[in-house]
């Protein structure tokens, strides 16, 4: 029993026994250290006791913890101060403690021998294990916000202190003990750190328990990071994770987790964080612009310095990842060099044996540590994933900055395109692309370079530390052979200023594709009226040659970069090491070559890299030199007094303040889905839109008397040149509760004085005088401008709810049967500039928004031209006289041509020559020019004939037929089908809003949903999202985009690539391996010397050559992809069918244009090409290492086991993640897009703010995709890296462990290891690359589906002659109509015969069919039934282009295009001047034109908008006469022009076109009486169709109605 107790309590199981071969003094030392050793084991054993059963007893026993697991989204950390240096030091102090094992194993086996002793090493498990046990514990502390848990911290560290505080005294006891012992130097470092936490938990528990937390504000960040912190919503929780998460993005898991499930929505990224939200960094951007104009006394933005101003607001977290990216590269560069010790160290046991270790002390040396090869290895893995690490961090903390960057730009540009002057919207600088490019492509490229801007100082600095470790290993070779990276970065600078140049010429040629590209999606219609989708699209593609052609030359510039740098590489090793034996007369030996091998190839990745940076950088500069323009673009001068200035918002004004309008619905969303009451738009109908109110403003005093609401004085004024004033000495008075009309010729300046009220033009000279506290006014715009939103909310416009007022604004305007008859009444959703509704219900919808408005002006600019004169007439007495007059008291400016209304308004305004002809009441006119009056009475009896009575058209509303009851019922019941499915979020303001409670639903957003809603109520559809892995079908269909010949060319050259590089990594061994020959004369090293440099010469120039061509290919295969895709695309979009339009926003259309093309043109085939190289390298890499060391596959395989399930997890979340940013950004284009089309509109209801709001909800939600995208590549970034470090790990140890076993040379490890450590860094960007590669082919993907669209048949079965139609004539059989299959007919069973040369009248109510009839004789929408026959062709079989050139229309929306008057009459140059200008004379043009300087030549402004909307109609007349057809269809052409011109034109038609077939939609009863045939249509349907006179004859016709009253 007493040798068992002997034996228990004998210490030598743990100190050991004394082995013979160590020196009585080590053995001494052990023994002195071996008790110390003992004690030190209790600290950290009853630590990790204790903090597991405290953790145990907390997570299950602890009431209040429970109830935050039971409730996750109350499981929010708030991060203690100092969390992130805690959580260093103990990431440090980890590292330490193994290190201590280490040498711990390192002591005992190497050191001492023999039995082994557990004090050395015993500890320092126990200290590791301590120590994950206390990151562990900490976290947990600090996530349960426990503060008094530090307690057990704070007694751990104080023991463990003492414990290393007497370790350390007895070391220093210990004789030959100093800092070159290990042991020595692990406990100092070891003592400092645990002082160091000592010192954060004392105080934290210091703070939280004694003073309760009273320096909580200067320590846990501002009222934002702890606002979003405790938001469960927000899922980017990168700031507000423990930083072991923040490094590692473990905080993404559940995201990828997620993703890998099920395809991605957009309300699963949660809420964007307030820092990235474009209020915040909009403000940032604009106050500190602000401030540093200031101080420059400034007020050109020209003066302003943006590089201050961002290193101002962002320079502190740059230099943080400036310091972050030169530690990464300079711990990157050490890798070589370890990698020269583990080859000398080898090199010397080959030759020597086994290496002594000093075994004096008895601990190992740090220099006997530092030549153990496995240690070595294990030093290489450390410096391999720790500026992986940095690295990374480096990327966080730029993107981070670029983000909030590139929503800054987007939102400034946004508010400054919100007071643009008209002018400059009409110039050529301001065209549709270029602002397009501002708001998208420039921002993006600012965004690009801020990324990688540390890239432009961070690689020279590492080239030149690279150089200096090539001399220490190659002395002066290494030098010379640098001449060669000189010489590259030389050539590389004057290569980037021919980039630069090329590329500015692309930018702007896509500028000008771009802006054609948006005029023919604008002009749509009119081109497919008239035939002339091919002459557009060769006007784009021209521009897209000169792109292509530009791009070509980019390419060939941009494709040499790479080779470039790889040539200067190999070009450098050759010339240093044939200098190397030449001046230092030795062999090359692989602890010479594979370090300089490294260290070259280091500085070529940083060569690669650094020419993206210089392209980034020079896009970066030229587009913001654009966006620095246009912020300095003139706004509107808005000299009006008495009205609210014009001043640029702020984004802290804008309705939302900023917060996101996913935010509340992510709150809400499940209350949201059981009501189903999903929104769409910009506006919600039950809720007040209220602009911004910065400051309160002061108690206005009226500047105006009782009586007057507007006054102008002695006012000239122009727009833009005061030399040529468009109106000249203007004295009007607008007087309270009155109706006042303003008429004249076309051109006499109406349009120009409404602009001059509402401050849009500028004020030469004189004064325009609002009465401050009546200037809320309202405002119908001569062309209508609607919003993509439903009917209702287009009429509410943001106003507060009132049903009665609604209900009387639709009846006023008389919208009540065209409600009935939409498929979702009011809730209908308006396509983009109201496509789906026909010119007079869009006009009317204008006039109903201003008639509902809350505002005390209201200004119609010619409302009642689109409207027949029933419709007309009843707007003007029920909304006009009735309701805003008599009703409201309202005042009315009423701009129009019907003059049979002015005897009944209070006051008239005649224009001529943009002077004021005459004013005054109606009797003041009438008794000073009774000749002008007698012509308005004699128009108001014609009127009056022409319209019925108003109970008549009451009772013909109360009478809707039992085909729209019918409709009706079947909507109902499809309305309780409805399924609203993920929402959109929406926004709350708080600050600007005086009820606060109706916002929530305020700004409902798109929705991604896979399927259209049931209630036929949404019109515009979401756009198209393919879910899962890009198909094998898009990567073929690029294929064959490109072509089998330049595909296979591309496969050979990449082919050879891929055997030059493995065969050159042979090469290289075997040159070194042969300087290791013993005995090997000078004579033989000359010989081998030359003999494997001239190899490798000729090695290198052929890769050289080769990665050119490959590079070259694969640029060259993008562009020609990139062209027959666009043109496919371009093609296939322009021949699609008009419902496609309806239906799909401009924006996303553009986008496909935009960033999708540029995608393709620029983007993929580099992508390609890195994807390729970086996997061939690795390939090469791993391969070798197997061949080399096959043990090195039995490590492999669970690091290939682990890659592959990253991989899968990475790709399968971050595709979802990039489709979901690209469908995201199209919302953003469409919305700047419909903001510039109806400014005039939006400024003068005062709406800038809360479009501004919309603006700034998508561009977060564009920054939200973004964020989690380019979180996800964070995430795979370290994953990588640890992966990577893997690998050089398994490389390192086999090859080094096959070399013991005498299985290969000396030569072949450094072989392996050099190759794993470029492979391990290139593995990370082979998957990032290829993962990048899929997420780029989205853009494949999305262009392929509109190529792919369902498009008007082209072809035809019979091609008629030239001179088709001969005679005119008409035949309708049967005919039925639908815009869609899905929806019901517009037009059934029309039947109608029409002879050649017969004038042909068409009347309705607006809605009835007209127009659809017309767009049939174009087969512009579906016919479902039925035939129409032109001269007995069948038009079905006749080739759709022919068809559409052999007929003329004047269509009922004048559009004109950007070029000359020529191009626009005569776009395929067939005419002469004189055939031209005497259609100019038909259509009363020519005193116009002929007084502009260039004639024909003149050139027109995008839109034509340097016309009046009036000459713009009379464009299209004469665009129609010019074309000789033997059929016209006037479509309410002359709506815009006066009743005078409009008899005019009616005496042409019976002249000019005496003997061909005229169609006439009329909106002007009078103007077809004297036709020979009237088509009367209701509902669709064909009511009547006889001559006038027999028509008329019947008392009870329909047509005899309208025209007796």
């Amino acid at each position: 029993m007493g040798d068992v107790d002997n034996q228990t309590y004998d210490p030598s199981w743990f100190c050991g026994s004394d082995p013979a071969e160590v020196g009585s003094q080590a053995v001494g030392n052990l023994q002195l250290t071996c008790l110390m050793n003992g004690i030190y084991c209790i600290p950290h054993a009853v630590f990790i006791a204790l903090a597991v059963i405290i953790l145990i007893y907390k997570r299950f026993f602890n009431a209040d913890i429970e109830t935050l697991y039971k409730t996750p989204e109350k499981l929010l950390r708030i991060r203690y101060p100092f969390h992130d240096f805690r959580m260093i030091v103990l990431l440090l102090l980890f590292l330490l403690t193994t290190i201590q094992v280490f040498e711990g194993v390192l002591t005992d086996t190497l050191v001492i021998g023999g039995s082994s002793r557990p004090q050395l090493f015993v500890p320092a498990i126990l200290s590791v294990l301590g120590t994950v046990v206390l990151v562990y514990y900490s976290d947990q502390a600090e996530l349960w916000d426990q503060p008094k848990m530090l307690c057990l911290q704070v007694v751990y560290m104080l023991a463990a202190i003492v414990s290393e505080k007497l370790r350390f005294r007895d070391l220093r006891r210990a004789p030959g003990m100093n800092i070159t012992i290990l042991k020595f130097d692990l406990t100092l470092s070891m003592l400092i750190a645990y002082i160091l936490l000592l010192m954060v938990d004392v105080f934290l528990i210091f703070n939280r328990v004694l003073l309760r937390n009273k320096v909580r504000r200067v320590l846990y960040g501002d009222a934002n990071f702890s606002q979003d912190s405790k938001n469960s919503n927000i899922k980017y929780r990168h700031k507000f994770s423990n930083y072991f998460s923040s490094l590692s993005v473990w905080w993404l898991n559940g995201l990828f987790s997620l993703g890998y499930q099920r395809p991605l929505e957009l309300s699963d990224l949660g809420e964007l964080p307030t820092d990235y939200k474009s209020h915040v960094v909009v403000d940032q951007l604009q106050d500190a612009l602000s401030n540093d104009l200031m101080k420059k006394n400034s007020v050109d933005i020209k003066d302003a310095n943006f590089l201050k101003i961002y290193w101002k607001l962002h320079g502190g977290d740059v230099a943080v990842a400036g310091l972050q990216k030169v530690s990464a590269d300079m711990i990157r560069l050490s890798g070589p060099i370890i990698l020269q010790k583990i080859i000398d160290q080898m090199t010397l046991i080959s030759i020597n044996g086994e290496i002594p270790v000093d075994k004096d002390v008895g601990y190992i040396t740090v220099a006997d540590t530092a030549e153990n090869v496995y240690f070595l290895v294990f030093l290489l893995c450390v410096c391999n994933i720790v500026p992986t690490v940095l690295q990374q961090r480096h990327f966080q903390t730029m993107f981070h900055v670029s983000l909030k960057i590139r929503s800054a730009l987007q939102g400034s540009v946004y508010l400054k395109a919100q007071y643009l002057s008209p002018v400059e919207l009409q110039g050529s600088d301001m065209n549709a692309g270029q602002l397009t490019n501002n708001i998208s492509t420039d921002p993006a490229n600012i965004q690009m370079f801020a990324m990688f801007f540390h890239l432009l100082w961070t690689a020279p600095i590492q080239i030149a530390v690279t150089l200096y470790f090539l001399y220490n290993i190659l002395g002066f070779s290494a030098l010379v052979g640098a001449s060669m990276f000189v010489i590259t970065m030389l050539l590389q600078g004057f290569i980037a200023k021919g980039i630069r140049k090329f590329q500015q010429r692309v930018m702007g040629y896509s500028d000008d594709r771009l802006k054609g590209t948006n005029e023919l999606l604008q002009g749509i219609k009119l081109i497919k009226l008239n035939g002339w989708e091919e002459r557009f699209r060769s006007r784009i593609k021209t521009s897209r040659d000169s792109e292509i052609k530009a791009l070509y030359k980019v390419a060939a510039l941009t494709s040499s970069m790479s080779p470039l740098a790889i040539s200067a590489t190999s070009f450098a090793m050759v010339v240093s090491f044939g200098l190397y034996y030449t001046l230092e007369g030795e062999p090359l030996t692989p602890d010479i070559m594979f370090p300089s091998i490294s260290l070259f190839q280091g500085m070529s990745g940083s060569l690669m890299l650094l020419p993206s940076a210089i392209m980034f950088a020079i896009n970066a500069i030229i587009s913001h030199g654009r966006i620095k323009k246009f912020l300095g673009a003139p706004e509107v001068e808005d000299k009006v007094k008495g009205r609210q200035k014009m001043v640029t918002l702020a984004a802290r004004d804008t309705c939302h303040d900023g917060e996101h309008r996913h935010d509340t619905t992510m709150r809400l969303q499940k209350a949201a889905q059981q009501e189903g009451d999903g929104k769409y738009g910009t506006f919600n109908e039950e809720t007040e839109l209220k602009p911004a109110k910065p400051l309160p403003p002061p108690t206005p005093t009226p500047t105006l008397p009782d009586n007057l609401v507007i006054k102008i004085t002695d006012a000239t004024l122009t727009w833009e040149d005061p030399s040529t004033p468009v109106l000249k000495n203007i004295n009007l008075e607008i007087e309270t509760g009155k109706l006042t009309a303003i008429v004249g010729e076309i051109g006499s300046g109406k349009s120009s004085i409404v602009s001059s009220m509402l401050g849009e033009i500028k004020l030469v000279s004189g004064d325009i005088t609002w009465r401050s506290d009546k200037n809320k006014v309202a405002y119908a715009n001569q062309k209508a401008w609607l919003i993509n939103a439903s009917l209702k909310e287009n009429i509410v416009f943001g106003s507060k709810y009132n049903e009665q007022r609604y209900q009387m604004t639709i009846a006023a305007c008389g919208l009540r049967q065209d409600i009935d008859m939409l498929p979702s009444g009011d809730k209908t959703e308006i396509g983009e500039k109201g496509i789906n509704l026909s010119g007079g219900q869009k006009q009317r919808v204008s006039v109903a928004r201003a008639v509902y408005s809350d505002t005390q002006v209201v200004i119609l600019d010619d409302p009642m031209s689109a409207l027949d004169v029933h419709v007309g007439t009843q707007v003007f007495h029920e909304a006009i006289k009735n309701y805003l007059i008599v009703e409201q008291g309202r005042s009315v400016v009423l701009v129009t041509h019907q003059t049979h209304f002015l005897p009944e308004v209070d006051y008239v305004v005649v224009l001529k020559n943009g002077s004021i002809m005459q004013q005054g009441t109606p009797a003041e006119i009438q008794r000073d020019s009774p000749q002008l009056y007698k012509g308005w009475v004699d128009a108001g009896v014609a009127a009056k004939a022409e319209a019925p009575d108003m109970s008549d058209a009451a009772g013909e509303d109360q009478g809707i037929d039992k085909d729209i009851q019918a409709l009706r019922k079947q909507i109902s019941e499809r309305e309780k089908e409805i399924r609203f499915r993920k929402a959109s979020r929406m926004s709350r303001a708080s600050s600007i809003f005086e009820d606060d409670e109706d916002l929530d639903d305020l700004f409902p957003a798109e929705e991604c949903v896979d399927e259209e809603e049931g209630d036929g109520s949404k019109l515009i559809h979401a756009e198209e999202r393919n879910k899962g892995s890009i198909s094998w079908r898009v990567y073929l269909y690029y294929l064959q985009a490109i072509g089998p010949k330049v595909v296979i060319l591309g496969f050979v050259v990449f082919l050879i690539n891929f055997l030059l590089s493995t065969y050159s990594n042979y090469w290289i061994s075997n040159w070194s391996e042969a300087g290791l020959e013993p005995n090997i004369t000078q004579e033989e090293v000359e010989t081998l010397s030359e003999y494997y440099l001239t190899g490798y010469a000729i090695i290198s120039v052929t890769s050289a050559v080769v990665v050119y061509l490959f590079s070259a290919t694969t640029f060259l295969s993008s562009l020609i992809a990139g062209q027959n895709i666009h043109e496919r695309v371009l093609k296939n979009v322009t021949q699609s069918p008009m419902r496609f339009f309806d239906t799909t926003p401009i924006g996303r259309i553009l986008n496909r244009f935009s960033t999708d093309t540029k995608m393709v043109d620029q983007t993929i085939g580099y992508t390609l090409a890195q994807t390729l190289q970086f996997a061939s390298i690795t390939v090469i890499g791993l391969l070798i290492n197997a061949i080399n060391a096959p043990i090195f596959i039995i490590g492999i395989i669970p690091i290939t086991i682990l890659y592959l399930f990253v991989t899968v997890y990475y790709i399968s979340t971050t595709r979802e993640l990039k489709r979901l940013e690209s469908i995201n950004m199209s919302p953003v284009y469409s919305h700047f897009s419909e903001t510039l089309s109806g400014l005039s509109t939006i400024r003068a209801y005062n709406k800038q703010a809360c479009f501004a709001g919309a603006a700034m909800d998508k561009i977060n939600t564009s920054a939200l995709t973004c964020l989690f995208r380019q979180g996800s590549n964070f995430w795979l970034q370290f994953r990588l890296g640890v992966i990577g470090a893997g690998i050089v790990g398994m490389a390192g140890t086999a090859a080094i462990t096959t070399f013991f076993s005498g299985g290969i040379d000396i030569s072949l490890v450094g072989l392996s290891i050099s190759l794993s450590l470029y492979s391990s860094q290139l593995l990370m960007q082979t998957v990032s690359q290829s993962a990048e590669l899929e997420m780029q082919m989205n853009a494949i993907e999305r262009l392929k589906y509109f190529a792919n669209l369902e498009i008007e048949k082209q072809e035809g079965v019979f091609q008629p002659p030239d001179d088709w139609p001969f005679m005119g004539d008409i035949t309708v059989n049967n005919l039925e109509m639908r815009y869609s299959k899905e929806l019901e007919p517009v037009l059934q069973n029309i039947n109608i015969r029409i002879k050649g040369g017969e004038k042909v009248g068409i009347c309705g109510r607006t809605g009835s069919g007209k127009s659809s009839l017309m767009l049939a004789f174009f087969r512009l929408i579906d016919r479902t039934d039925g035939a129409l026959y032109i001269d007995g062709v069948n038009i079905d079989h006749v080739p759709l282009a022919v068809l559409r050139q052999r007929i003329s229309i004047v269509p009922q929306d004048p559009t004109l295009f950007t070029g000359t008057i020529r191009f626009n009459l005569d776009p395929f140059d067939k005419c002469s001047d004189e055939d031209i200008w005497e259609a100019i004379g038909i259509a009363q043009l020519k005193n116009t034109l002929s007084n502009l300087p260039n004639g024909l030549e003149s050139i027109v402004t995008e839109g034509g908008e340097n016309f009046s909307v009036g000459q713009r109609q009379l464009f299209c007349v004469a665009r129609a006469f010019l074309r000789k057809s033997r059929i016209l269809i006037l479509d309410e052409a002359t709506a815009s022009i006066d009743k005078d011109m409009d008899a005019i034109l009616q005496d042409v038609l019976f002249t000019a076109f005496a003997n061909k077939t005229v169609l006439t939609i009329a909106h002007r009863v009078s103007t077809i009486l004297n036709y020979d045939t009237i088509v009367v249509l209701s509902a669709g349907k064909l009511e009547e169709w006889d001559s006038p006179k027999a028509l008329l004859s019947n008392p009870n016709s329909m047509f005899s109605s309208l025209v007796n009253g």
